[in-house]
């Protein structure tokens, strides 16, 4: 085997492994991350040092279930099976740790001993032992200060708790009281990070614990640990290529899911082929503009081949070129419009000629790279669940959720009065709760919204991290919009186009967030710390001053308090030192007062003495000799003393032979009391010079802190002073602090290095994405967050979401939660790619000679279309060009072998059918519409009771598409707005404006690939000026929105009310006037709509007018209104569409309605 090029710079075991002949790609171990039953359980221990290569083993016959499909055996040609492994994790960090030894270093948090205060009856009434808590927490735990401040929240992989900072009551240390224990419903062992040590105390023990500085350490934990394991991925990355197989807890769902997900690979490897082998478009344009990094140009032809995401080249007039990026497209009457972000510094002079160069984009690029991921079991979840989603969302179990105590929505003041029904709280708490996913289904305006909204303030409560996805960017917002105003949500909204993002939320977006902060944050040429050394330069001399005014006075007191000890001390010992005296005889007394003299006097004698000593030095010439007489005279005075004192002791000791025990006690108290009196009136003498000292030095610290200060010292209280210090003090740790942050910010941001402002905000910007509880994207936009796992997924809009694009986001995850209504919009099918595949499948069957010609195949596999019969002429001719072109290359022998290797993995004999219904089961049927019949009941919510519009509107698809589970509440439980609206023309709220009375001038026209109908156009606009005359009058606005089914009638009502200016419109809103595909998501008090499609012929062809039976269109269409509905249409056409039964049967119901309900609709033969 070839070694790879990345072999020699892993670890000798990693490259003896490939050495050997081993696909390195299927290797495995018992302690590696790539379990898809127990992933999050076996999470790489990526601490310096620990790896644990003797565990490791390759998978027998006889081991757990392999991790991996690719270590599920082959068999060789002695028909054994060979198992195959993966590398171990542990030998990758092991890797890692020797090349980033400063990023596998020492981690503080790993070396922490928690100690943990805890009642008994906290542990009983959260039925927890003791052993069972400190074992989870020791395996790993996450420390995060709750949004109250007051609070902490300790987690570990199965027990949550709520812990209070609290100080000891008599050792005043630090310590952290367990308040609730509760189970985690979710387990986030992700970025757990083990201690030292943990123990659970008594509250009399007062164990030490420092909860603020705990939760600082372990957040810089968890960002060590997630720059670890994103090493380590990048070191998986980087080994030798090989064959990826599906992960698989059990055989069965391994070899569905390699089955299902790999025709799906194959499919997406074959269309990125178009766009690999694609020569590189060229347009050509002339330079309006070039100012401050944005240059403008504008094209002979309409830019829309211009791809936003693709990379772009400049060929400048001087002959260089430069890299940029396309900042919008755009159309100026006959011409395109072309913003392009250059180089700031770049300068065209207007009317310059610049060639544009695109390399081409494979739009599903992300779909292929989630894809893969899933298969080679690369996931944050569990694979088993996210597998058993894509492929047997029947075998997932289901689970009965606890209801929630508490709802967000129903206290905020931004909805006074607002109410979730039963079935919103079921479907919150199941979202909330469930340990794998959950499908929401709901029809328009049943509080999907509000439902997702509330989900995520619960998940945000549990501290958890949400991924919210939508295929458009208007349901995002819708969202955003709801969490903005939330002060638990700290939202980033990510966005490739930010054009795209409401204008009121693109204040999320990461670049705009980072600017924000980095215009509040300091530099360094704005630095504080200057002002604040000086104010510290003020601070400091008055504290100290404040401190050593209290020291002193302290000092004082303790002297005179000395003093008056000492008085009543001495005047006591003087007392019973008498009382001694008296119960001897005169000539013992006698003695015993002279020996207490003779005592004193040798102390003094021996003072003067030392004294004299260290007079010696300063005394010089004559006096010398008179120190040496009077050192003399003392030392004889002090031998005299000594020997008296000797004779006096004989006596004394003479006496006490002689004394009873009574006369002996007191004799001893006698002398005890003499002593006691001689060192209390050495201490008084001491304490008498001292108090004078401090004396001093108390009033000049008094006259220096008024100064400073401007207060008398000595008439403030001492309370006040007190207090001042701990001010100052306090002033003085928080500057002092200030000035370190600051410092520390600059290092972490690298302003302090002198890195470029632009590099910053990168930097500040990659960093939101890692902090933001809630990060909002299009299911496409999911790809740009490679560095960032999240604990839910919440896909809304999901019935327009297929397989791969939801695989982008959902390897991301550890749960999903899918919310949609299958009856609406399916998702969105790029032509060309749709195109490509017929084309490839008419080419081989020419190639197999099936067909004589291009067209022939092509009218052969035109049964796989939808489109109307018109409008297949448009497309055949399209798919006959993209075969002829893709022949005519060098590139097709490499083509038709992506097709035929896609088709035989179909394995039957019409392959190229085959190929054609994968494509429509993967890239155009959602994955919620496949999941949502076969998933566990317990696993899906349905809403059925809608307060968007008003009932008559509802009741035009509520039989016909929903089955009657499409309800309206009373209008007292609706909100005020949502009342009906009617015309003064029309009386009723729910009108259909039929044009068969014209005749043939009611039909409609072709207009190049598409079908406009003045007549309906013309109607159209006359009800929009009516309506703009009457809200005018009425001094009221309304939201407006016209749809249409075809795009060229689109444009034609847009020309005609004067689009884009609208200039004769003021209190009509217009929200979207546009085909019905853009409006999913949102909705208007009033909606128009043209069907477009007219005929008198008396029999239609099957095929005619198929968007119009497309009855999810139709229904998106019909519950857009909230207050009224203006159909404009052809009646005779719509009631003989009919090769649709479920259309037919729904163009019957609204007729019916229209007939019958006329005190809320009604039926117009003419605009008038």
């Amino acid at each position: 085997m070839t070694m790879g090029r990345h072999v020699w710079g892993l670890p000798r075991q990693m490259r003896r492994h490939v050495a050997g002949g081993l696909d390195p790609c299927h290797c495995d171990s018992a302690q590696a991350v790539h379990s898809p039953q127990r992933r999050r359980q076996n999470r790489p221990d990526l601490r310096l040092g620990q790896a644990r290569l003797s565990h490791w083993k390759p998978r027998g016959d006889d081991a757990p279930l392999p991790r991996s499909a690719g270590a599920a055996g082959k068999m060789n040609s002695s028909g054994q099976e060979v198992v195959q492994v993966t590398i171990p994790d542990a030998w990758l960090i092991e890797h890692c740790s020797d090349r980033f030894p400063l990023k596998f270093g020492f981690c503080e948090a790993e070396s922490e001993r928690v100690q943990l205060t805890i009642s008994r009856s906290v542990l009983i009434r959260s039925n927890v032992s003791e052993d069972e808590l400190q074992a989870d927490l020791k395996a790993g735990m996450t420390v995060e200060s709750r949004s109250d401040g007051n609070s902490f929240i300790i987690c570990g992989s199965q027990f949550r708790l709520i812990v209070r900072p609290s100080n000891g009551p008599v050792s005043n240390v630090p310590t952290a009281v367990v308040v609730s224990i509760n189970p985690v419903m979710v387990p986030r062992r992700r970025y757990l990070v083990q201690p030292l040590s943990v123990s659970i105390e008594p509250f009399d023990r007062e164990a030490k614990c420092d909860l603020p500085r705990l939760a600082e350490i372990f957040i810089n934990a968890k960002s060590v640990r997630r720059k670890r394991e994103n090493l380590v991925k990048q070191a998986r990355r980087q080994l030798p290529p090989a064959d990826r197989r599906a992960p698989q807890g059990n055989r069965k769902l391994a070899a569905i899911v390699n089955r299902n997900a790999g025709h799906l690979l194959a499919l997406l490897e074959a269309l990125k082929l178009r766009v690999t082998t694609a020569p590189e478009q060229h347009v050509t344009g002339t330079v309006v503009s070039c100012i401050e990094g944005t240059l403008t140009l504008t094209t002979a032809s309409s830019s829309s081949a211009i791809d936003t995401r693709s990379k772009q080249t400049i060929a400048t007039h001087d002959g260089r070129l430069i890299h940029c990026r396309v900042d919008e497209v755009g159309s100026d009457s006959a011409n395109g419009r072309i913003s392009l972000i250059v180089p700031a510094e770049l300068s065209i002079p207007p009317g310059t000629q610049l060639q544009l160069s695109q390399i081409q984009r494979f739009a599903l690029q992300p779909n292929l790279t989630a894809v893969r991921s899933f298969l080679s079991g690369n996931v944050d979840g569990n694979w088993n669940h996210l597998a058993g989603l894509l492929c047997q969302p029947g075998g997932l179990p289901p689970f009965d959720p606890p209801s929630l105590p508490y709802f967000h929505l129903e206290d905020s003041d931004l909805q006074p009065g607002f109410q979730f029904s039963e079935e919103q709280k079921r479907a919150i708490a199941g979202a909330v709760h469930t340990p794998h996913t959950l499908l929401i289904q709901g029809p328009p305006g049943t509080g999907k919204t509000s439902v997702i909204a509330e989900t995520v303030l619960q998940l945000i409560d549990r501290g958890e991290r949400i991924l919210l996805l939508a295929p458009m960017h208007v349901a995002l917002d819708e969202v955003l919009l709801r969490l903005s105003q939330e002060p638990s949500v700290f939202p980033i909204r990510v966005s490739w186009t930010e054009t795209k993002v409401r204008n009121d939320l693109q204040r999320y977006l990461p670049d705009q967030v980072a600017a924000t902060y980095l215009r509040q944050a300091r530099t360094p040429d704005k630095s504080n710390a200057k002002i604040w050394r000086q104010e510290l330069a003020v601070i400091e001399p008055v504290r100290q001053a404040v401190a050593s005014y209290l020291d002193l006075k302290k000092q004082y007191l303790d002297y005179d308090q000395t003093i008056r000890t000492g008085s009543a001390e001495l005047q006591e010992s003087q007392r019973r030192y008498d009382e001694a005296i008296k119960v001897m005889s005169d000539s013992e007394a006698i003695d015993v007062k002279q020996a207490v003299q003779l005592h004193e006097q040798i102390r003094a004698s021996k003072q003067r003495l030392e004294h004299l000593k260290l007079e010696q030095p300063k005394i010089s010439g004559p006096g010398r000799i008179a120190w040496a007489q009077a050192t003399g005279e003392l030392k004889q005075r002090i031998r005299t003393s000594e020997r008296r004192l000797a004779q006096l002791r004989q006596r004394v000791a003479a006496i006490s032979q002689r004394t009873t025990a009574r006369e002996q006690e007191m004799f001893d108290r006698a002398l005890d009391q003499a002593s006691l009196r001689e060192r209390f009136a050495r201490e008084l003498i001491d304490a008498e010079q001292n108090i004078g000292t401090a004396r001093d030095r108390l009033a000049e610290a008094r006259d220096h802190l008024s100064q400073l200060t401007g207060l008398d010292a000595e008439t403030v209280e001492d309370e006040h002073w007190v207090s001042r210090e701990q001010e100052l003090t306090a002033q003085i740790d928080t500057v002092t602090k200030f000035i370190k942050l600051e410092l520390r910010w600059f290092e972490l941001t690298g302003q302090a290095d002198g890195r470029p402002e632009h590099e910053i905000s990168e930097l500040f910007g990659a960093q939101l994405r890692q902090s933001a509880n809630v990060v909002c994207a299009t299911t496409g936009g999911a790809a740009s967050l490679d560095d960032v796992d999240f604990d839910t997924l919440i896909l809304d809009e999901a019935s327009r979401v297929t397989d791969s694009e939801f695989l982008i986001g959902a390897v991301r995850a550890r749960r999903w939660i899918l919310v949609g209504d299958e009856q609406q919009l399916p998702p969105f099918v790029e032509p060309t790619d749709e195109h490509h595949l017929h084309a490839l499948a008419a080419s081989r069957l020419v190639d197999r000679k099936r067909a004589k010609d291009l067209a022939a195949a092509t009218d052969l596999l035109a049964v796989q279309w939808h489109e109307e019969l018109e409008l297949r002429a448009f497309r055949r001719d399209a798919v006959v060009a993209a075969a002829e072109a893709l022949r005519a290359t060098d590139q097709w022998p490499t083509h038709r072998r992506s097709f035929e290797k896609l088709a035989s993995r179909l394995g039957r004999r019409t392959q190229e059918r085959a190929v054609l219904k994968l494509m429509r089961k993967h890239v155009v049927q959602s994955l919620f519409e496949r999941c949502l019949p076969t998933t566990s009941r317990g696993l899906v919510v349905r809403l059925t009771a809608q307060r968007r519009m008003i009932e008559p509107i509802a009741s035009l698809v509520n039989q016909p598409i929903y089955n009657g589970a499409f309800t309206t509440p009373p209008p007292q439980e609706t909100q005020p707005s949502v009342r009906s609206f009617a015309l003064p023309a029309f009386r009723t709220p729910v009108v259909f404006m039929d044009t068969a009375a014209r005749g043939r001038d009611a039909c409609d026209q072709h207009d190049g690939s598409g079908f406009i109908n003045e007549l309906e156009a013309d109607w159209v606009c006359r009800v929009c000026r009516n309506l703009e005359d009457v809200l005018q009058e009425q001094d009221q606005s309304m939201s407006v929105s016209v749809l249409t089914f075809y795009k060229k009638q689109a444009q034609l009502i847009r020309q005609r009310l004067g689009h884009p200016h609208l200039g004769d419109f003021s209190r009509v809103q217009f929200k979207v006037i546009g085909v019905i595909d853009s409006i999913q998501g949102q909705q208007s008090d009033i909606v128009i709509l043209s069907f477009c499609r007219a005929s008198i012929r008396p029999r239609l062809s099957p095929d005619y007018g198929r968007w119009l039976q497309d009855v999810r269109r139709v229904n998106v269409a019909l519950t857009r209104a909230r207050r009224g509905m203006v159909m404009v249409g052809h009646r005779p056409t719509l009631e003989r569409l009919t090769a649709v039964p479920k259309a037919g049967r729904l163009y019957q119901h609204i007729f019916e309605m229209l007939e019958t309900r006329k005190d809320v609709m009604s039926i117009i033969k003419d605009a008038g």
